[in-house]
Parts: structure tokens; C-alpha cells; sequence
């Protein structure tokens, strides 16, 4: 089995059936050009012999011209899997795995639920889109309440008369 959490040495490790789930799940809800980068990064994260089997199995759908730019392009490749049945074709390869993971643990990803919009829905997403926000790490009200210490202005003892 491949490490397929290369990012974090503290996450647990993620079976690829998951990872490949997770990256369905972010591909369907992300805006297209959050995926875009997403996958523009994974496809740069991979090897030449990683990017050839993929593109092997996408030979069918894929012009030679475009084939061949995407081997040393990965935008190119990203562009491709924009349409499903590309998408699809890649999910069956052998790097899926790989792919899905650095996908889902890219900083496009992460971005997007930091400080993008998916920051403002991410009670609405499973527990491990919040992990990879690092959301668990925020306060819970949003930061709307201040943490600090505030003075105490009761006075003590009985109250003076006049």
C-alpha cells in the first residue's frame, strides 16, 4: 500500500478506497477552479512513470497532441479531467490512490476551507474536510467571543453608604 497521507506524518493513515471517496466528495461540492488547482498540484506532485499509466489509461479519450503535453504539463491534465468520463477513466488506473490523496491534501483544498468560502459551510461538511482546514484547531464560536480574561468589576465587600 502507498503512503497515501505523504503530507502529514500525523494523520492517520487513510485507506485508498477513503481517499478515493474523500476526493469524490471534494470534486463534486469544490468550485471548478478550486479543482482546477487542486489538480493542477496533485498531477505536478506526480512521477513521470506515475503521469505515463495515467495517461495510458486515458488514451482512448485523449488526443496524441494532448497526450503528449500533458506528460510535462500538468495544467493540461487538469483541464482534461474536468470532464467525467476523463475523471472516471482515472479513477480505474493504478495511481488513483495517489492521486486522489494529494487531491484532497493540496493547498488549493485547504485554502478554500481556511479562508475561502467552503470556511463559512464547513460545519456542514464531514469531520475530516474540518481536519484538513485544521479547523479543529479554532475556537468553536468562530472567533466571534474574546478568550481573553476579562477584569472583574464587582467590588468586594459590602457596599459603602453615604
Amino acid at each position: 500500500m502507498r503512503n497515501l497521507n505523504h503530507k502529514d506524518r500525523h494523520t492517520p493513515i487513510v485507506s485508498e478506497t477513503e481517499q478515493i471517496a474523500r476526493y469524490n466528495h471534494l470534486v463534486e461540492m469544490l468550485p471548478r477552479d478550486v479543482s482546477f488547482k487542486a489538480h493542477a498540484q496533485a498531477f505536478a506532485e506526480l512521477s513521470v512513470d506515475e503521469r505515463t499509466e495515467l495517461l495510458d489509461r486515458l488514451r482512448p479519450l485523449v488526443a496524441e497532441a494532448e497526450r503528449d503535453a500533458a506528460l510535462d504539463e500538468p495544467d493540461v491534465l487538469a483541464t482534461l479531467v474536468r470532464d467525467a468520463e476523463h475523471r472516471d477513466a482515472m479513477m480505474r488506473t493504478g495511481v488513483a490512490g495517489v492521486v486522489a490523496s494529494r487531491f484532497v491534501h493540496s493547498a488549493p483544498v485547504a485554502a478554500y476551507f481556511t479562508v475561502g468560502v467552503g470556511s463559512v459551510t464547513i460545519d456542514d461538511q464531514p469531520p475530516w474536510v474540518s481536519e484538513l482546514a485544521h479547523h479543529e484547531l479554532a475556537p468553536k464560536d468562530a472567533g466571534t467571543t474574546s478568550h481573553q480574561p476579562q477584569p472583574d468589576f464587582r467590588v468586594l465587600g459590602s457596599p459603602r453608604r453615604l
